[in-house]
């Protein structure tokens, strides 16, 4: 009989299968660029071509601890790690995955870059 732990990490595998749930992703944290996949919220009626912001959820195996501007590509469209107003990161998770937000077409200032 599997654990409670175990049968966590055996159903992350179902929704983070392609033909289920998840996107085929890529993932550059700027040394390396690796395909993964990951949950997509755009937002209501929002694709990737028409979004400028998303919420990306990856697995903590394949992105121990993302890191501001680091970058998604999804569906050919370049997405950033996102920081909040208050210029921290405001990741969320559960101990197997991350919530990350990220933004396209981002506009810095000087003192972000």
């Amino acid at each position: 009989m599997a654990t409670f732990k175990e049968q966590m990490e055996a159903d992350l595998d179902i929704f983070f299968n392609v033909d289920e749930f998840a996107d085929a992703i890529v993932y550059d944290n700027g040394s390396e660029a690796v395909t993964i996949t990951a949950l997509i919220d755009y937002g209501p009626g929002k694709t990737a071509r028409t979004a400028s912001h998303a919420s990306v959820t990856v697995k903590k195996t394949d992105v121990p601890f993302p890191k501001y501007r680091e970058i998604f590509i999804i569906d050919e469209v370049e997405y950033r790690v996102d920081a909040g107003k208050d210029g921290n990161l405001p990741l969320e998770g559960d101990g197997y995955t991350w919530q990350v937000p990220v933004i396209n077409n981002e506009g810095l200032s000087s003192w972000r870059k």
